[in-house]
């Protein structure tokens, strides 16, 4: 027909292409080759990382300076040589506990045991019996000077004495008896006008108590001296607070001596148990307590009848020790 465009030839019809001798490769196969290239590249680098991998790079040399190298230890295990081991060998590790309770370490060698002493029956004691309570006696004069050597040295003026016995009372006598007249003090002389008869260790004792305690005590309390000092016998064979059927007074045995009054130096009478003021109360309650460190016994106002007016001391044993204290 006139005047018409020819068509196109198909792609088929197209002279060159695949499956034709010759033919150039599809352009739209060629960009799809070209888009897969990167996808091919990334799946090909986990297959290569493995090969990329190798070990860390060794230091640089050792400077000569610091000298040669030291060897490289060897590993540890069972294939280390012998040789390499240092130190003391390793202790074997203990073998696997046997089953059930472990066996006792063995016993070691010992001497034979001594033979056990015979046993021997038990003593019989005879009954222990309380012994029948004994007259007080009176502690024997200590060794040395004489007594009325020691009465000089304490300023106590006194004289050897003898008492008579009694037939109705024979446990009424004096180891070593001497008779008080005065003592001499710091502050003066102190008279004694009853002129008691005592043993002679309560002589010493009434001596320190006299001076050491009495005497200063008087002064701090009234601010006089003491000049004279009733004291009663001493000596009376008796029972003790006159009780007949009593058990005999410290009195019988020269173990006692007693203080009813006291003068002082401005002229100032004391009678116990008769208190003018209360310096008199004070007075009192300090010197049953000091005399409770010298004697064993201390009686004054308060505690009996008997001991109303007068302050009773002496050096009767008490207790196991003989010392004990008994003081109202």
């Amino acid at each position: 027909m006139a005047g018409r465009q020819p068509t196109q030839p198909a792609e088929t019809d197209r002279p060159f292409g695949p499956g034709r001798p010759g033919a150039p490769f599809p352009r739209d196969v060629a960009a799809r080759a070209v888009r897969l290239l990167p996808v091919l590249l990334i799946l090909a680098l986990p297959a290569a990382a493995p090969a990329q991998t190798a070990s860390p790079p060794l230091p640089p040399p050792r400077p000569e300076t610091f000298g040669p190298a030291a060897p490289r230890p060897e590993p540890f295990g069972p294939d280390r040589p012998p040789h390499a081991i240092q130190g003391p060998p390793m202790p074997a590790p203990p073998a696997p506990a046997a089953e059930g309770p472990p066996a006792p370490p063995p016993r070691p060698d010992a001497a034979p045991a001594a033979p056990a002493p015979e046993a021997k029956p038990p003593e019989s004691k005879p009954p222990e019996s309380k012994p029948a309570e004994a007259a007080p006696q009176a502690p024997a004069a200590p060794p040395g000077p004489d007594c009325l050597t020691r009465l000089r040295d304490r300023g106590l003026a006194a004289e050897t004495a003898t008492v008579p016995a009694d037939p109705d009372n024979p446990a009424c006598t004096i180891d070593t008896p001497v008779t008080l007249t005065a003592m001499s003090l710091p502050g003066g002389r102190v008279e004694l006008p009853d002129r008691p008869t005592i043993a002679c260790t309560t002589a010493e004792t009434f001596a320190d108590f006299l001076s050491g305690f009495m005497a200063p005590l008087a002064k701090g309390t009234y601010g006089d001296t003491i000049v004279s000092v009733g004291t009663g016998p001493g000596f009376e064979c008796r029972p003790r607070d006159g009780v007949k059927g009593a058990k005999l007074s410290a009195h019988g045995q020269g173990l006692a001596i007693d203080v009813a009054q006291f003068r002082l130096s401005g002229g100032r009478t004391y009678h116990v148990g008769d208190f003018a003021d209360e310096r008199d109360r004070v007075f009192d309650r300090a010197f049953r307590a000091g005399a409770c460190g010298y004697f064993h016994t201390a009686l004054g106002p308060g505690a009996d009848a008997s001991h109303a007016t007068h302050w009773h001391m002496d050096l009767e044993p008490r207790g196991t020790s003989g010392t004990s204290r008994f003081c109202q």
